[in-house]
């Protein structure tokens, strides 16, 4: 019995390892669910959906935006509660709306914990029955929070194009 016993424990110890092994290899971080991510944020984008952007956000989502040449400087940040507002609100005063990201470039650390998303988007918009073109270049942190592949920081510069 005792033998039998210790076949059980050691078969648990061994499965009880190799399940924790798996889960450690699904927690790295591939281009491919980069690719995707982008993918959804760019079709939320092109919808105006800041509920389905913001999805992709984590909920202490750092955000630092800068735009420039539109009159001074401005340096904003905010949660991501305030982008999507934010955002919601640009969206309803603005028509015409043209949305394309370009330039894109992914890394992934090592260790697979984290991806860095660098990328320019060209948006143009009509306010007021005025165009405006803007490129804004971007740095994206993205990390796995609760199984979902999350964006932790947004930076970007905007400016005139």
């Amino acid at each position: 019995m005792r033998l039998n016993s210790l076949s059980k424990i050691t078969t648990f110890l061994i499965l009880a390892f190799l399940l924790n092994a798996c889960a450690a290899e699904q927690k790295k971080i591939t281009q491919q669910q980069v690719a995707n991510v982008l993918s959804e944020i760019d079709r939320a984008t092109q919808n105006k959906d800041m509920d389905g952007i913001c999805d992709f956000m984590a909920k202490d989502a750092k955000i630092s935006i800068t735009i420039e040449g539109f009159g001074p400087t401005q340096h904003l940040t905010m949660t991501r509660e305030e982008y999507r507002d934010n955002g919601k609100k640009a969206f309803i005063a603005s028509s015409d709306y043209k949305f394309n990201r370009q330039d894109n470039k992914v890394t992934i650390e090592p260790d697979g914990s984290s991806a860095t998303v660098t990328d320019k988007t060209y948006e143009t918009v009509t306010i007021e029955g005025k165009e405006i073109r803007s490129v804004t270049s971007g740095i994206a942190v993205l990390r796995l929070e609760n199984n979902k592949l999350v964006i932790v920081a947004l930076d970007g510069v905007s400016k005139p194009n």
